[in-house]
């Protein structure tokens, strides 16, 4: 017999949330647009493959093998063994939470949550970055957790002590990767200065260089870069204020806009001589400010610089 259990309170709040989320979801990256795509175990494969995960190809070649060549007995146990192991090392101490699964509506909505939020990545990538959907996989992390803390007050002071001795390493070792002895980016305090002008400024579109790869690639062992050295953000947008004609190419990448062709266009501006067509791109795309790191050659007889020091220049569109 199964007992289904009801809690007004949080019905109401899933609703509310529907009716909020899914319009805005779809006002973001549009009807037609799909975020994730069907590949079952993408992540276990990976996980054995790659040199910085788990890293153990003949595995991988077996697994996938097995499964290419309809050996799906074997496909699946292999498949199985690498489920294991990825449930396991990211899970940790974790899993002690399974001991307090039980038959009330908090637990089971955990429970719930946890499965979830493993499935998912398990059967879907996203478009654009693939690896993305694994922060599904961080609301069953987070949901464990208050499972395994609930366990845990229930059990023998040694064995909490233990616990909390196995988790330490787990945590010690991922802290040089969030924690290195040099930042990888900054943004300078003369940068912050140029964003605060540029958000006192009367709102309009402001251009920012197409982010360059190479030149990122290039001051990678030169830490910290400028952020515009580092990945393409948003960051000019966020501090300022001020719309920008294009950044964060990852983001835009996953809604599915078309953000090469702006790119192009950017690219073309910066490399155009004709003055006359530089100036009529500015004018078409309704540009006011263009926002640069210093001695970027711009079109000086359709600007005027209107703020300037060592780490970046502001004109205003004439």
């Amino acid at each position: 017999m199964v007992t289904v259990y009801w809690d007004r309170q949080l019905i109401k709040s899933l609703l509310t949330s529907l009716i909020i989320a899914i319009p805005i979801y779809f006002l973001t990256v549009g009807i037609s647009s799909q975020v994730l795509v069907w590949h079952p175990f993408w992540y276990l494969e990976t996980m054995m493959a790659l040199a910085d995960r788990f890293n153990w190809p003949r595995f991988y070649q077996a697994m996938t093998n097995y499964w290419l060549g309809g050996n799906y007995l074997k496909a699946f146990m292999a498949y199985g063994v690498a489920m294991v192991i990825f449930i396991i090392g990211n899970m940790g101490t974790r899993l002690v939470g399974i001991v307090e699964i039980r038959k009330n509506p908090q637990t089971i909505f955990y429970t719930a949550i946890a499965i979830a939020g493993l499935g998912i990545p398990m059967l879907f990538v996203q478009t654009g970055t693939a690896w993305n959907s694994i922060q599904f996989f961080y609301y069953s992390l987070f949901f464990t957790g208050i499972l395994a803390g609930v366990s845990i007050q229930k059990f023998p002071r040694l064995l909490k002590i233990l616990i909390v001795i196995l988790t330490i390493p787990t945590s010690i070792l991922a802290m040089p990767h969030y924690l290195p002895q040099r930042p990888p980016a900054k943004i300078s305090s003369l940068e912050l200065k140029a964003l605060e002008f540029l958000k006192s400024q009367a709102s309009g579109i402001t251009l920012v260089p197409a982010f360059d790869r190479d030149a990122a690639n290039a001051a990678e062992n030169n830490p910290p870069r400028p952020l515009y050295l580092y990945e393409s953000t948003a960051y000019v947008s966020a501090l300022s204020g001020q719309p920008v004609y294009m950044e964060d190419e990852g983001s835009l990448n996953i809604t599915g806009f078309d953000w090469q062709t702006r790119k192009k266009q950017i690219m073309d501006f910066w490399n155009e001589e004709n003055a006359l067509v530089s100036k009529k791109f500015l004018d078409d795309k309704n540009i006011k400010y263009i926002y640069v790191p210093p001695k970027t050659k711009v079109p000086k007889t359709a600007v005027n610089i209107i703020f300037e020091n060592t780490a970046v220049a502001i004109y205003g569109v004439k």
